[in-house]
């Protein structure tokens, strides 16, 4: 929703506007196999979607409200970048995908095309001439594991180097961030 013109290819799959939050309860084949955990917590909800038991009511009411606040604000952001009327949003943010064609219809894509499509819009967009504009790649893609390793050691064909921090820093400040949000709601994206 950062982006002031979206580009779709026609059958890409986009979309998925909702918010969950999933839990494992294992407490079954725990008992099966003779396991079980003695817990001590400072508050009555500190183990909150625990794996070796069910949720409680009271759990249960916590984590929806958690849910739905989460969605309102997601699907107002979606509404106000989109220029749609908040009902018309909640009437298909319910957590389905759809193709490029629809998402067009739905009004959350602006045009439909490829990556070439998009890189001569927009040239046309900011005043430049599509034909004289090419597209410039500033870094290659990395493995996975290069963005844990300093920024200096992933790559020997970098060209432009990103003002994120350097070396070992910015790799821990990035790690940090991928461990402290494993497992919870984002919608929002960071880079």
């Amino acid at each position: 929703m950062g982006a002031h013109h979206i580009v779709s290819n026609p059958g890409t799959i986009t979309g998925s506007i909702g918010v969950i939050l999933r839990g494992n309860n294992l407490e079954r084949l725990l008992d099966r196999i003779g396991v079980s955990f003695q817990v001590v917590k400072s508050g009555p909800y500190k183990d909150i979607l625990a794996f070796d038991r069910k949720l409680t009511e009271p759990e249960s009411s916590i984590l929806q409200e958690l849910i739905d606040t989460s969605y309102e604000q997601f699907v107002t952001t979606v509404a106000k970048a989109r220029h749609l009327e908040l009902e018309t949003v909640k009437r298909f943010a319910d957590g389905r995908i759809f193709t490029g064609e629809q998402a067009l219809a739905l009004g959350v894509v602006d045009r439909l095309g490829s990556e070439e499509d998009a890189r001569r819009w927009l040239a046309e967009l900011v005043n430049l001439d599509p034909e004289k504009t090419e597209l410039c790649t500033i870094e290659e893609p990395k493995p996975f594991w290069n963005r844990f390793l300093s920024r200096g050691q992933a790559s020997q064909k970098q060209t432009l180097q990103a003002p994120l921090g350097t070396g070992l820093s910015a790799s821990l400040e990035h790690l940090r961030f991928e461990l402290e949000t494993h497992g919870l709601p984002l919608w929002l994206y960071r880079p």
